[in-house]
């Protein structure tokens, strides 16, 4: 769909009420009441200088090819497509770092991590694209356990230190062989974009709370037997903060605010490299080692 076809849709997600000119997720649903954080469409022209850091209440990052999202008070997600961008490619950008950006500035820590509740519990799963996050998420939810978000966990420490992740869209971004191997039908999968080759899936909506506590946290490691291991504190905050979302774009100053953000994280949580095997057909050993406790 182009530009020029956009319409207004809502989404509830994140524990937010996002409004955007662009579709984000295929789980819109018209929702009462104004918008906690805005995506609004602007002319394709020259955003504002593409200066990022983490936290700053006017922040902008650019894309070559799709376009820049300028973030502001984590109310505000202004998108300058390129030029040639389609809806599809910028819709994703937004949903990705445009709302990072904003859930960060409303004082959330965002790691690049898909999320499942285990028994009550949530079980965070982080790592760079690619790295099987998704993959994972699939298959727990195939054994019934319940989606809190997938590419993309916030996470807020309560009063208490509580760790509690945000529930996102009910909705997976898996590749096809992914699909194929759980019996899903492609069919009935869109593709995210006309460029890309994994495909959304609907999962199921389960009731719940909104935020579920996180106990335990894993980061993908290089391929291999599938294994776990402890990381120990400095370690594991570390691990946090090379898999916290944009990263890539973080400057000394943005390293040093989400350094603090995955210090209080880690310290409450259990930290773990996980290795998932070798192929796909793995992923059910590593996903007994997500199911059962440290």
């Amino acid at each position: 769909m182009t530009l020029s076809e956009s319409t207004t849709v809502d989404y509830r997600a994140f524990g937010v009420l996002v409004r955007s000119d662009i579709p984000l997720w295929p789980t819109e649903r018209q929702v009462d009441g104004e918008p906690d954080i805005r995506v609004i469409l602007r002319a394709p022209a020259a955003p504002p200088p593409a200066v990022f850091r983490a936290g700053a209440r006017d922040t902008t990052v650019t894309l070559a090819g799709v376009g820049a999202l300028r973030v502001r008070d984590g109310s505000v997600i202004d998108a300058f497509p390129a030029v040639g961008a389609t809806q599809e490619v910028l819709g994703v950008f937004a949903a990705g770092a445009g709302l990072a950006m904003a859930l960060t500035q409303r004082g959330l820590f965002v790691l690049h991590g898909s999320c499942i509740d285990v028994h009550g519990a949530a079980v965070c799963i982080a790592g760079p694209s690619g790295a099987g996050k998704s993959t994972l998420a699939a298959v727990m939810v195939a054994r019934g356990h319940r989606l809190v978000c997938d590419g993309m966990t916030a996470l807020r420490v309560t009063e208490s230190g509580q760790v509690m992740a945000a529930v996102g869209p009910s909705v997976l971004k898996v590749w096809p062989e992914t699909a194929r191997h759980l019996g899903w039908d492609l069919a009935r999968l869109p593709p995210v974009t006309q460029l890309h080759d994994k495909r959304f899936a609907v999962v199921p909506t389960v009731a719940g709370p909104d935020e579920v506590a996180v106990n335990r946290v894993f980061t993908l490691g290089p391929r291999g037997p599938v294994a776990r291991v402890r990381l120990g504190p400095q370690q594991a905050v570390m691990e946090l903060v090379r898999h916290t979302f944009l990263m890539e774009f973080c400057d000394e100053e943005s390293a040093a605010f989400l350094f603090d953000q995955a210090t209080a994280v880690a310290a409450r949580t259990t930290t773990m490299e996980l290795s998932r095997g070798e192929c796909l057909a793995d992923a059910a050993a590593a996903a007994d080692l997500l199911e059962s406790g440290c």
